[in-house]
Formats: C-alpha cells, sequence, structure tokens
C-alpha cells in the first residue's frame, strides 16, 4: 500500500506543502508590503503628502500618519514611483520595481516587508531639485533579494522662459 494513503488527512497536506514547486508557494504572495516614516527637522507633517504611481497610470492606496509614518503595499510586477513633497522642503522620488521580489523561499522571507525612511531637506527659494529618483530598490532577477541605490544629485530648477509664459522681462 502507498504510504501517503495512510497518512493522516493534515499530514498529508503537510507533505505535499513540504515538497510543492517555489511557484506554487509564491503564488500565494501577490504584493509587497512598504512602511517607513517621512522625517523633517522639528516641523509638522500637516501639509506633507506622499504620492504614489504604479507603471505611469493608476494611484495606490496608502497612509501617511500625522508622525510621518506611511504603509502601503505595491503589487508584484510592478514599477512604482513614491513621491515624497512638503511646502518649503526639497521633493524626493524614490523608485520601486517589485519585479522579481518573490522568486524563492528566501526571498518572500526577506523582502515580504520593505521598510525605508525619507529625510526631506529645506529649499526656501525653489532654486534646486534633485536630478532625478533619490533611491531605487529593486530585486535581483536569479535570488529575488533586495538590490538600494541612492542618487542625491542636486540640479538648478529650470527658470520658465518669458516668452512662453506671455511675461515680458524686466
Amino acid at each position: 500500500m502507498n504510504a501517503l494513503t495512510n497518512l493522516h488527512p493534515a499530514a498529508l497536506v503537510c507533505a505535499m506543502t513540504a515538497f510543492a514547486l517555489p511557484a506554487e508557494l509564491l503564488a500565494e504572495r501577490d504584493h509587497i508590503e512598504i512602511q517607513g516614516r517621512l522625517l523633517l527637522d522639528g516641523e509638522a507633517l500637516t501639509d506633507a503628502v506622499l504620492i504614489v504611481e504604479v507603471n505611469d497610470l493608476e494611484c495606490v492606496p496608502f497612509d501617511l500618519y500625522p508622525d510621518g509614518r506611511f504603509e502601503l503595499s505595491l503589487p508584484l510586477n510592478a514599477k512604482a514611483s513614491i513621491r515624497f513633497e512638503k511646502p518649503g522642503y526639497l521633493s524626493k522620488d524614490v523608485v520601486v520595481d517589485t519585479r522579481n521580489a518573490l522568486r524563492t523561499k528566501e526571498a518572500v522571507r526577506k523582502n515580504k516587508l520593505v521598510r525605508f525612511d525619507v529625510q526631506l531637506q529645506p529649499e526656501l527659494r525653489n532654486e534646486r531639485m534633485y536630478a532625478g529618483p533619490v533611491g531605487s530598490i529593486t530585486f535581483v532577477k536569479g535570488t529575488g533579494l533586495m538590490k538600494v541605490r541612492h542618487d542625491r544629485t542636486l540640479v538648478d530648477v529650470p527658470q520658465a522662459d518669458p516668452a512662453r509664459t506671455g511675461r515680458k522681462e524686466e
């Protein structure tokens, strides 16, 4: 008689799960949880804004708590841009590409919750801005492990062309 037919139903389920293909195990998760905090030096966060775009089309629900904490859920196989804004501060963008995030059991364990904080810098005259996203989070194709890159390059804000705005130069 087959040894598996003599097992208790719960034991049979456990045995089947233990030998299941990684793709079958990973199919249960279809998103990545992102948590963090928006930080300012002693300023209130009442007018701070968190804007999330997924695949350049859709907005994802998020929470920005009064203390700056945020929580959001990003779908797998998507590219999201998370923008942090507050008047009088340089806006920051963080790009998260969730492709490959849950490819292996180790990646599922390590990537099911991604945490990071964002510190905004004062910019009262609106003369500078970041050249692009200040952070990029991707996941390595083979292992699914997280890879983080930073770029805090600042550039001058382009001046409006008076001819296009209809205003005369003084």
